[in-house]
């Protein structure tokens, strides 16, 4: 549990968490308030600071985009994706972007798009380099055994078996002769 003090301008503002200035969850939390309230630039600001810190500072890279998303200021929202992208944890805060409404208006853009489909797991030109020698393969993750890109995933993905606890690679063997091609 995290104790946020505010100090009060004369217009009655929250200015900063005051007790611990460098705690980032603290200005996380204090943005996603500010949110909440639709008020947007002390939210952008509280999110800015806690990426200052760094705190979480792709996390909350994407909590600035989800707030000029509200905002309606959709150059911005697309330049700091690519900055997540760029960051090379795209991949990983996915399902976060994913699930957030703030997005969802983005779903049919080309441009939100194209972004999409850089960040899904799995969806990487580094993921496919083996392909020549082992054929078509799914890239899973370590919890049950769940494709992590729908794009590549064939569809036996369904199918695969859980990952064992801890492993790093896991292979599973199928003949040709029970799979379909994904080509």
């Amino acid at each position: 549990m995290f104790l946020l003090l505010l100090c009060l301008s004369s217009t009655g503002q929250a200015q900063a968490p005051l007790a611990e200035p460098n705690n980032g969850p603290a200005w996380t939390n204090l943005g996603e308030s500010r949110m909440q309230q639709r008020k947007f630039d002390e939210a952008i600001a509280a999110f800015s600071r806690a990426e200052s810190i760094k705190y979480r500072p792709f996390l909350n890279v994407v909590n600035q985009a989800r707030t000029y998303a509200e905002k309606q200021d959709d150059p911005k929202v697309l330049q700091l994706i690519q900055r997540v992208i760029d960051g090379g944890v795209g991949a990983a805060l996915w399902p976060y972007i994913q699930r957030s409404t703030e997005f969802q208006r983005f779903a049919e853009d080309p441009r939100w798009k194209a972004l999409e489909a850089r960040m899904k797991p799995g969806s990487a030109p580094e993921f496919r380099q083996f392909d020549f020698w082992v054929g078509d393969w799914v890239v899973c993750g370590t919890r049950w055994g769940r494709a992590l890109s729908e794009a590549s995933a064939p569809p036996r993905a369904a199918k695969t078996p859980p990952v064992p606890q801890g492993a790093v690679c896991f292979v599973s063997y199928r003949p040709r002769t029970l799979l379909r091609s994904t080509r």
